[in-house]
């Protein structure tokens, strides 16, 4: 299941997903957030795996606030996955 805000026909075509969802309209965390948490219940999901750089970063930052925490792998502390994907500061 993949759930994006920008059109992706590139991932919505994939034969690696089993389902796509596209949400409309101007972007906003909390109905991201809560968004995901409906489709984990839903479908009975057992782990939410985030993919891109604002997802891991968003949800480490917040993974303490949301009910469905457990069901995502250990994620890097938000000020040092800064570090490892700036380029700059890694060095």
């Amino acid at each position: 299941m993949v759930l994006l805000y920008i059109p992706a026909p590139l991932v919505r075509h994939s034969r690696f997903f089993a389902s796509f969802e596209e949400c409309k309209g101007e972007f906003d965390v909390t109905f991201w957030l809560r968004r995901i948490g409906e489709i984990v219940e839903e479908r009975q999901i057992d782990v939410v795996l985030p993919i891109s750089e604002f997802a891991i970063r968003t949800l480490s930052e917040r993974q303490k606030s949301i009910g469905w925490a457990a069901k995502l792998p250990q994620l890097p502390n938000p000020h040092k996955f800064d570090i490892a994907t700036n380029k700059a500061e890694l060095s």
